[in-house]
């Protein structure tokens, strides 16, 4: 019976010790702390690229817009294909991300003698390849912010969408 109780104290004593020893060895202390870190930092790092990616396509539909407005406001006068040329300028801005679903629109909105603002004309283009589908509107225009034109004045507007998917 003595020895039975000796071997049951000193395999308990034994138990602790090991227990003390496993949580004092730090090896493989790292290799966890990788495993539970990884995926969290390849998540941040994935979403770091798909947003840079979003800003630049933001950037390059904003110069598009800006771009060809400027190109027709260069000019004292266009003609339709000219204008199609420059949509087609806009299709290259967009390099290298297709320019498939990037929407343009330029519109030229002047003040008249009674401060009333109006559309003169308005081009767009579901596509840049494709042609233009312009109107002669006249139609109130209410995009602009106050005092931006005087009576007799007008400015050239570009507007684009672009559906982005990641």
């Amino acid at each position: 019976m003595r020895q039975w109780l000796f071997r049951r104290v000193a395999f308990a004593a034994a138990q602790r010790q090991r227990a003390a020893r496993w949580r004092a060895d730090e090896r493989g202390v790292a290799a966890i702390e990788a495993a539970i870190i990884f995926p969290l930092l390849v998540l941040i790092f994935l979403g770091m690229v798909e947003m840079s990616q979003a800003f630049t396509v933001k950037r390059r539909v904003q110069n598009v817009a800006s771009a060809t407005a400027d190109l027709v406001a260069q000019s004292q006068t266009v003609t339709m294909a000219d204008l199609n040329d420059i949509a087609s300028i806009g299709a290259q801005l967009m390099l290298p991300f297709s320019s498939t679903g990037l929407t343009l629109t330029i519109a030229s909105v002047a003040e008249d003698a009674q401060s009333k603002i109006t559309v003169q004309w308005s081009c767009s283009w579901s596509s840049l390849s494709s042609s233009a589908n312009c109107t002669a509107t006249g139609a109130a225009y209410t995009g602009l912010p106050s005092g931006l034109l005087n009576p007799g004045q007008s400015v050239i507007i570009g507007q684009t969408t672009y559906p982005y998917t990641p």
